[in-house]
Formats: C-alpha cells, structure tokens, sequence
C-alpha cells in the first residue's frame, strides 16, 4: 500500500514534539491533524461574486443560500454525511444542530447571532462529497466583517494563522475587470501554500456578461486574467454560473422547456425584442406567459435564456436536450474535469500545506529551531518528490520554465510516465547538461527535478 505525502509528513512532525514548548506543540498538532481530514476546496472571491451559486452547481444541489441572508455571511463546510442536517459551531465552542428547511437547504436563521457563529457544518448524502469537501467562503472584503473569516479560513491574514488554514486548495471568482486585490488574495494564499500557485484555479464567473455570451470573447478574458495572475494560479476557467447550476441541480423543467419552445415559436419582432433585453424579456407583451418568462430568466439569467431560446429554434426539445446544449457551452464540464484533479492531487496539495505551516512555526517561535531540520529532512524524502514534480509541471504548462518547446515536451513526458524513458542514465545526464546550460533558474529547478525523477525510477522507488 502507497503510503499517503501527508501522513509522511504528519509522521515526521510529530517526531520532533517532545523538543518543543506547549504552544508550538499544540500548534504543529493542529499542523498534524489534517493529514486524517478529507480533501477541501474553498470557493472564495469578492462579494457578490457568485460563490454560493459556484458551490450549488459543484455539489449539484441546491442547498448553498444565493441571496443576501445571515447564512452568506459565514464559512459553510459542506461536507459526506448519510443524515443530513446543519452543525452550527459557535465561537464559544457550543454546538447545535438544526435541519435542512422544506427545500433542502440551509435554514434561513441559525439559531443564534452571526456574530457569535465560528462556522457551520453541512452534512449531505452527496456522491460528490465522499472524494471532497468543499467550503462555501463570505466575500473576502465584506463589509460585515464576514471578510475576516474567509481569510483566517483560508490562512491569508497572517503567519499565525497560515499555520492551520484548511483550505487545500481554492477556486476563486474572479471579476471581470481583474482587480489588484484579487491577486494579492490569491498570492497570499499561494504564500501559505508554500508558494504553490498549483492549488488554486481562477474562476470566471457570469462570463455570460462578457460581450453579449460570446464564448471566444470570455476564453479571451479568461487568458489574459490567467497571464496577468501567473504564478498564483493554475489556470482561469470561464464559467456561465448560473447556467452552470441550473444544468447541474436539474433545474430546468419540462414546463420550462416548453416555455423555451413558445417563445422561440413567436413572430421574429417580437422574439428579437424579448431577447434584446432582461426587462423586455418579461415585461413585453407576447404569447407566452410572464410567470414562466420570469422564472426562465430566474433560473438561467438573460443570457441564459436567450441562448436557450436560440437552441430551440435550431431544433432541441424537451429539457434534457436543452440542459445538454446549455451545458457544453456553460463551461461546468470544464470546471468539472479542473475539480476532479485538484481531489485527486490534494493529499500532494496538502503535505505541500502541512510543510509551509510546519515552516511558519519553525522560523515564528523561539523555541522551535529543532523543527527547522525536520522540515528539511522531509522535503527531500522520496515520497515527497511528488511536490516537486507537480511544481515542476506547473512550471512547465504555465510557461514560467524558459525551456525549449521539444525540451519541455520531453521534460512533461518524463515527469507524467517516468516509465517510458528507455535509457535512464543516458537521460539522467541529459538532465544534468540541461540543468547547467539553460541559464533560467526556473528550467534548473525543472532540470533539477525531472533528474531526480529518473534517479528515483532508477532506485525502484518512482
């Protein structure tokens, strides 16, 4: 059985415990802990960016509250559980639990103040949640003060507090503007990952606001937003949010489909001044009903819908064949596909977190100088290279690594299928000459790495 990167970390902290004072001890175990939670990915960005709507088309339910409501304004742990039901965890330490309301959804009031509530615990019987948690954040600048728990949350309000963030990785919603803040929240995150850019991905939400739902405009915004913030993020990703939860919560009826139908049915005036504006959409006179148009543009937004109607006229009816069409330009397959691989990268995400906390403690206490060797001593363990591969990978797709293209194709094929280098040591020196010639400190690293790769395979132990 492979042994996991986090617990070989836990293990190696907990090591140097009886070397330490009280407080680091209880801090380093805290550290250590994690290693047994499930994998979690934090969804933040700024307020009102649409991160409740985000979490309810990941899990693929609608239980995330979307409106402004004292339950937005605090962290919510969505996390695997048979019973469904609500922990609400005060900052006393008191618990209480309460149910799910009539829809299913996290009750409008929590049974005590805001102010007083640490977090709450969501506990559903979600396929989705068995391989992950996800962690829905309040806007990281709210004016409430719900700011201040999405960054001790995420560990990006100080060095004391980095050093028992939860968060493994993180998907953030970016503005369209691409503000200065949004990347110096994503760097501080990426600095308490060890600095890590490769556990958080950029999310473009309500991309279908950009250029009217033009695809290739929101890939564009998409790609300079991913250039400008390289180096604190994996990748950005444009995502049609509220599509994207309508298609993945099932929420788009027979009853609307037909409703889609009727208005694509109408005379050509009258459909292209329904389209032409959200307030027309519902208000203008037409054949079909205002209920049914609102709650069309409820559930999928102008665009949304507008698109919808477009897709009927080409052919597609019935629901599924609208969700289907509304989904492969949503960009939630996308996100999907992004997810599933931060999940299964997430014990590496996570040993890389443990190791920067563990780091924050060693260079912040006085008396905690053993813990600096250790520290070292487990960077350099073969289980832990994986760190440095996924690292090295990063570099290599963002284009940080000034390598030749057919250099950088070789490097990411050796680094993904060590296996298939059919001469080792002639591809060990290979590396060596790479390492010294290049003159790029970030291709030495990759050199460095892919090198020891090969040195590993070599050993049996890659």
């Amino acid at each position: 059985m492979t042994t996991s990167a986090s617990s070989v970390v836990a293990e190696g902290l907990a090591s140097v415990r009886p070397a330490l004072a009280p407080a680091s001890v209880e801090r380093l175990d805290q550290v250590c802990a994690r290693a047994a939670e499930p994998p979690t990915v934090a969804v933040a960005g700024r307020v009102s960016a649409g991160k409740s709507t985000l979490v309810n088309a990941v899990v693929g339910r609608r239980v995330a509250p979307t409106d402004a409501g004292e339950c937005t304004e605090i962290v919510a742990r969505f996390r695997f559980g048979r019973a469904e039901h609500v922990v609400v965890h005060g900052r006393d330490g008191t618990t209480s639990v309460r149910r799910l309301d009539d829809d299913g959804r996290i009750p409008a009031t929590l049974g005590m103040p805001v102010a007083e509530v640490d977090h709450i615990e969501v506990h559903l019987a979600n396929r989705r949640l068995r391989a992950v948690e996800i962690v829905d954040t309040p806007g990281v600048s709210s004016a409430s003060g719900a700011g201040d728990r999405t960054e001790r949350y995420l560990g990006i309000d100080d060095v004391s507090t980095a050093a028992v963030g939860r968060a493994d990785a993180v998907l953030y919603l970016l503005t369209h503007t691409g503000r200065t803040d949004e990347a110096t929240d994503l760097a501080s995150f990426g600095s308490a990952s060890g600095g890590r850019s490769d556990g958080a991905i950029g999310v473009l939400g309500k991309a279908d606001l950009v250029a009217g739902g033009d695809r290739a405009a929101a890939e564009d915004l998409a790609g300079r937003l991913a250039d400008r913030l390289q180096g604190s993020v994996r990748t950005v990703l444009p995502l049609w949010t509220l599509v994207a939860e309508a298609v993945s919560c099932g929420r788009l009826s027979e009853d609307d489909a037909r409703a889609v139908v009727a208005i694509s049915a109408v005379d050509t005036t009258t459909r292209e001044l329904l389209l032409a504006d959200a307030s027309l959409f519902v208000d203008l006179d037409a054949p079909v009903d205002r209920a049914a148009r609102q709650r069309l543009q409820d559930v999928l937004g102008h665009t949304g819908a507008a698109r919808a109607v477009g897709f009927a006229a080409d052919g597609a009816r019935g629901a599924a064949q609208l969700a289907d069409a509304l989904d492969a330009m949503s960009g939630r397959a996308e996100l999907d596909r992004a997810l599933v691989e931060l999940t299964e990268r997430a014990d590496v995400l996570r040993a890389a977190r443990m190791l920067a906390s563990a780091d924050a403690i060693a260079y912040g206490e006085p008396d905690a100088a053993p813990l600096r060797d250790v520290v070292e001593q487990l960077r350099v363990r073969p289980e832990l290279h994986v760190l440095d591969e996924t690292t090295a990978l990063d570099d290599l797709r963002s284009g940080r690594a000034r390598l030749q293209p057919e250099v950088v194709d070789r490097a990411v094929a050796t680094l993904v299928e060590p296996a298939s280098v059919p001469d080792i040591d002639a591809a060990i020196d290979q590396w060596r000459e790479v390492e010294v010639l290049c003159g790029d400190p970030v291709g030495e690293r990759v050199a460095r790495t892919v090198g020891r790769t090969l040195m590993l395979r070599r050993r049996g132990v890659r």
